[in-house]
């Protein structure tokens, strides 16, 4: 399985995707090179990637084959700030996203789950 690429990673907070979700910290399940890190994602720049933390041998570009492992779960976000107007909706937050995925076929996902974390748990999002 190759692995998962994505330029950008946005959450709106509207259907039509024109109110941006209050930007937090990068989080995930991690990357595999340095130059693939969190912060990739949501740097509104459409030529840098976080690449999913699969494992790979020798020297690293991006045409290296890497081991990924469907079942383990890959995921990327944002913690928003507690003092954010935004964390006050919740579960509501969300109600588009918006992913820019690798033109690579065999470095895109085809299943996406929004979820929120409700302060106990994770909770699926009510994306519209």
């Amino acid at each position: 399985t190759n692995q998962w690429r994505v330029a950008e990673l946005a959450a709106f907070r509207d259907p039509l995707c024109m109110r941006r979700v209050t930007q937090g910290n990068p989080i995930g399940s991690g990357y595999y090179s340095h130059f693939e890190g969190m912060g990739k994602l949501f740097d509104e720049a459409a030529r840098t990637w976080w690449g999913a933390d699969c494992s790979g041998s020798g020297s690293y570009n991006r045409f290296t084959k890497l081991n990924c492992n469907k079942t383990k779960g890959y995921w990327a976000g944002e913690e928003l700030p507690l003092d954010a107007e935004d964390f006050v909706a919740g579960e509501d937050l969300v109600k588009c996203v918006k992913i820019w995925q690798s033109e690579v076929m065999e470095e895109q996902t085809s299943q996406l789950k929004v979820e929120v974390w409700n302060g106990e748990d994770w909770v699926t999002s009510t994306v519209s």
